[in-house]
């Protein structure tokens, strides 16, 4: 079926504002803190981020199973009201 073939791309998508918020506060921070300032190689680098996307994907999907909104919408739902 190529509608759920397409799911994680659709789970990944929908939570792109929280994605945003996670690649700068984990995924750049955490890779600063365990490597240091610019002691990664371009294929670490490059392997780095591919499996952090991929992270990103399978939580986005499993997220996307038990809730309609993402992490950072429902905060800032409730921060607003």
């Amino acid at each position: 079926n190529h509608k759920n073939q397409l799911t994680f791309l659709t789970s990944t998508g929908q939570m792109a504002f929280t994605h945003y918020i996670l690649h700068v506060v984990v995924g750049i921070l955490s890779a600063y803190f365990l490597f240091g300032e610019n002691n990664l190689s371009t294929l670490t680098t490059f392997l780095y981020a591919l499996g952090f996307c991929s992270a990103l994907m399978i939580i986005s999907f499993f997220w996307r199973k038990y809730f309609q909104r993402g992490p950072m919408s429902l905060i800032m739902r409730f921060i607003t009201g």
